[in-house]
């Protein structure tokens, strides 16, 4: 598989070296372009199943930020959305503060799940500049607070 460089390295990346210089237009342009790359991964019938801020690579042009273009990597953990297998269902793969509270309970992956969690906490990111729940260790009382649904939106004052 070939795919394009990109000099912004991934979006986590470019948020801790940009988000300072982003106003609410870029932000909304960078969800926009992100919301599109998961409709095509879910129009081919899959489901990402690892989606996250460091799986999501930034390239431009040098011509700024309306230049930026942002591509969805990493589609190694992605399954059939029409796949019912539930043997992996008690394995968590993804990256914690990502992970859909269902999932956490026990329940498959789905499109939904992608959308659900994934792309709203990669929202929250891209509008705080914050990684979620960067103020905790990922361990056990993480998985709580995310099956709690308690995510801080104090930072968007």
């Amino acid at each position: 598989m070939v795919m394009q460089y990109a000099n912004h390295g991934n979006l986590r990346q470019f948020l801790n070296g940009e988000f300072n210089s982003l106003n609410w237009y870029n932000k909304f342009k960078i969800l926009c372009q992100i919301a599109h790359g998961l409709g095509n991964i879910h129009k081919e019938g899959l489901i990402h199943q690892d989606f996250h801020s460091g799986n999501i690579l930034s390239h431009d042009n040098f011509k700024g930020f309306d230049d930026f273009k942002y591509f969805i990597s990493d589609l190694g953990l992605s399954k059939s959305a029409n796949e019912k297998s539930e043997k992996n269902k008690k394995n968590v793969y993804e990256v914690l503060p990502y992970v859909a509270p269902k999932v956490l309970r026990g329940k498959i992956y789905t499109q939904e799940s992608d959308v659900y969690n994934n792309f709203g906490t990669i929202t929250y990111e891209i509008f705080t500049g914050l990684s979620p729940y960067y103020d905790m260790l990922h361990e056990e009382f993480l998985v709580i607070k995310i099956c709690h649904q308690v995510l801080d939106l104090k930072s968007l004052n």
